[in-house]
Order: structure tokens, then sequence, then C-alpha cells
């Protein structure tokens, strides 16, 4: 079950990353003097990466395995989101959001891997359905804390969050 509770957890960065940014549209259109339609293309971009990013994750861990694939997917969102905080234009904040998503998928992905490898199949839907609640969490959360810390904090917070974020998920 912990296995599942971890694999839930990283499946839950992807979804609330895409989310949590929507609440600081904006304070990030103020903060590169654009407007909110364009940074919503950011948002658009990132959701395109979404759905892309599992042609190129999946062989992968096929490939060189699982575990090898949520490491370096995990330091690499690390220092996207890192990259997206300190983002000094809006080009920059476009190239690393769209790099956040491309390695934030792969969690998905390869978590629901991990427990087809794990678990047989009569057991296999439980353990799908505890894991499967991580991607549908971070929607609804992401808004919500996005929010709170737009309210209090700078947007870059919600990044430096983000960043924080994945360190559990490399193990």
């Amino acid at each position: 079950m912990a296995v599942v509770v971890l694999l839930s957890f990283c499946s839950f960065l992807a979804p609330i990353s895409s989310t949590s940014v929507l609440a600081a549209t904006p304070e990030i259109a103020a903060e590169y003097d654009t407007t909110g339609s364009i940074v919503d293309v950011a948002n658009a971009m990132y959701m395109l990466m979404m759905g892309i990013s599992p042609i190129v994750w999946g062989p992968l861990s096929q490939v060189y395995g699982r575990r090898v694939v949520s490491q370096i997917t995990a330091v690499l969102f690390f220092g996207c989101s890192i990259g997206t905080a300190l983002a000094p234009n809006l080009a920059a904040f476009f190239l690393f959001r769209i790099l956040t998503a491309f390695e934030g998928t792969a969690f998905i992905l390869v978590g629901s891997a991990c427990l087809s490898d794990i678990y047989r199949p009569t057991e296999r839907a439980t353990a799908m359905g505890w894991f499967l609640s991580g991607t549908l969490i971070g929607p609804a959360f992401g808004p919500f804390v996005g929010g709170i810390i737009v309210t209090y904090r700078s947007w870059r917070v919600i990044f430096w969050l983000q960043s924080a974020l994945p360190a559990c998920c490399g193990r």
C-alpha cells in the first residue's frame, strides 16, 4: 500500500502544476507585460506536452527501467520548476513550463506501469483506483493552493513549492 501512496503522490505533481498557475495568471501577465491570454497559451502548451510526452517516457521505462526513468524525471521536474520560478522573461517562462509538463507526465505513466508490474490483475483495479486519485485531486487542489499563495506571496512561490514536491518521487 505504501508504494501505491507514493506513486499516487507522484502522479499528483503534473496535474496540480497545470492548474495551480491559473490563479496567478493576472500577476504573471503583469510581470511579463503581456495579457492573460498569452499566459494561458503557456498552460495550453503545458497540456499539449502532457499528451505528447508518454510517447517518450513509455518506451524509455521499458528499456531502462521504471526506477531510472522516475529518478531522472524527478530531477528534471525539480530543475524545470526552479527554472520557471526564476524565469526572467516570457520566453523562459514558456520553455520551462513546457519542459516541466514533459517530465511531470512520466510519473503518471510510470506509476501505472509499476502497479501493473506489482499487482495481479485481480488486485490491480483497487490499486489503480487509489493511484489515480492523485491525478484527480491535483487539478482540484491546484487553483485553491495557487490562489492562497498568490494572495499572500509572489506567483513564483507556486513554482518553488512545486520544485520541492518531487523529492519523494525519485526514490
